[in-house]
């Protein structure tokens, strides 16, 4: 996709039965909401450097769509954005972004592994829900809040360890991670939320570091 533009407007290639692999060149900065929505034969997408937003629902049920780089300049991953790219491999935001919104990633069932931001300071709710293949989490310092639901069924992650940073674990957050062995949690934790580990039959060493006042 070659363009003079500056943008790629909303809705603007959804549901194209025709792209598969694509780069974008030119100096785009903006991808609206659902350019690429419903895409289903798109395998891989090339941004780039120029890019710094990306619109909600951008890149919705992209299925097969297995490879795509994040430009470092994108501030937020918006709502819905990769919801049902169940082909998308690995997941690998850049240290600009600063929140993962709600439902960001949903059903990503492929991925094995995510990379977020150190600079990210909240995922919204169900932001991973169901990205069943993940077998490694990494919570950066820098994130404050984590939504409801948002890694639940994330059934291969084994370990959870959460900086003295993040204030809220929102209810459901890791329900039904049932290969979750041990959990670390940080200093201004002092609210275990509805169901935040339902489900985690394998769940043996819990490590709380201040005094709750809600279970």
């Amino acid at each position: 996709i070659n363009t003079d533009s500056s943008d790629i407007g909303n809705y603007t290639y959804a549901a194209n039965p025709g792209l598969e692999n694509y780069t974008i060149s030119g100096e785009i900065q903006s991808i609206g909401n659902h350019a690429f929505d419903g895409c289903k034969a798109l395998q891989s997408m090339t941004l780039p450097s120029t890019v710094n937003y990306i619109g909600s629902y951008a890149f919705y049920d992209c299925n097969s769509m297995a490879l795509i780089n994040i430009p470092d300049g994108v501030e937020k991953i918006l709502s819905h954005t990769f919801y049902g790219c169940a082909s998308l491999e690995n997941i690998a935001t850049p240290d600009s972004v600063t929140a993962v919104e709600d439902y960001a990633f949903y059903g990503c069932v492929a991925a094995t592994s995510i990379t977020l931001s150190q600079n990210c300071e909240s995922i919204g709710e169900a932001a991973f829900y169901n990205c069943k293949a993940l077998t490694e989490l990494t919570i950066p310092d820098s994130v404050k809040q984590i939504g409801e639901y948002a890694f639940r069924s994330c059934v291969e992650i084994k370990e959870l360890d959460f900086s003295d940073d993040v204030e809220e674990i929102g209810a459901c957050a890791f329900y039904d991670c049932n290969a979750l062995e041990t959990v670390r949690l940080g200093k201004k934790i002092v609210e275990l939320k509805d169901r935040l580990f339902y489900g985690c039959v394998n769940l043996t060493s819990l490590y709380v570091n201040a005094p709750l006042s809600y279970i």
